[in-house]
């Protein structure tokens, strides 16, 4: 893994991810696919699409880390430019109570902190909204002008579309916000040591988590892509 160049596969991760969610999201709208069913699925995709977000706020996916970070973003109701600072900020103090962003979820075993990991991310965000390039902000005002918009239009055009907002994209991205703050910054931060040692060494735990259990690996050379970690 580590002489392979997986960045190809990760845009092509990407890709297949928001083909997927919008496919989904039209089974949803035509009936062909149920509530239930219809998260699983979407949620499998916003999880697939975490993995292009953390390379391209690492810059590890060359002249497509824009493009292909915007695009992952979107399933998972975030904002590339400031999760790109705030993940940064996390490398630099990681477990610090005060200067992490990611403490919100690594320092307390809570459900509920796991299900807001977003919002303690914008609270610390906005600490720091006077130090931030203008440009950056603006994309989270858009973003978030975005979101909060989906679901008031959504139910204007009617309830066969209302159905697929909500069940292939918020309600997923909610789930999937959680088991990442759960994978990705409580298990190797907060979690037992034990467990956390465990979960370095196991081979199909790097599958479910696409490739990027060796959490240790990464924090010790963040300028390397998780394959070459």
């Amino acid at each position: 893994i580590r002489n392979c160049d997986w960045s190809s596969d990760v845009c092509s991760s990407d890709l297949a991810a928001l083909t997927g969610q919008a496919a989904v999201a039209w089974g949803l709208a035509s009936g062909h696919v149920g509530p239930l069913g219809g998260v699983l699925l979407a949620s499998a995709c916003a999880w697939v699409a975490f993995t292009p977000v953390h390379e391209a706020a690492h810059h590890h996916l060359g002249r497509l880390d824009a493009l292909i970070g915007h695009a992952a973003v979107t399933p998972l109701l975030g904002a590339l430019g400031p999760y790109r600072f705030l993940h940064a900020r996390h490398h630099a103090f990681a477990d610090d109570p005060v200067r992490d962003p990611d403490a919100w979820t690594t320092a307390r075993t809570n459900p509920l902190a796991w299900l807001t990991a977003d919002v303690g991310y914008v609270l610390f965000y906005l600490r720091c909204w006077h130090d931030r390039p203008a440009a950056e902000r603006a994309e989270l005002l858009l973003r978030g002008l975005l979101y909060a918009a989906a679901l008031p239009l959504a139910w204007r055009l009617g309830p066969d579309v209302l159905r697929a907002v909500v069940f292939a994209w918020f309600v997923p991205a909610r789930l999937v916000l959680a088991a990442l703050a759960v994978g990705f910054a409580w298990l190797p931060h907060g979690g037992p040591a034990p467990l956390r040692a465990w979960a370095e060494r196991q081979r199909w735990l790097g599958v479910l988590l696409l490739g990027q259990n060796r959490h240790l690996a990464h924090h010790a050379a963040p300028n390397l892509p998780f394959w070459r970690s």
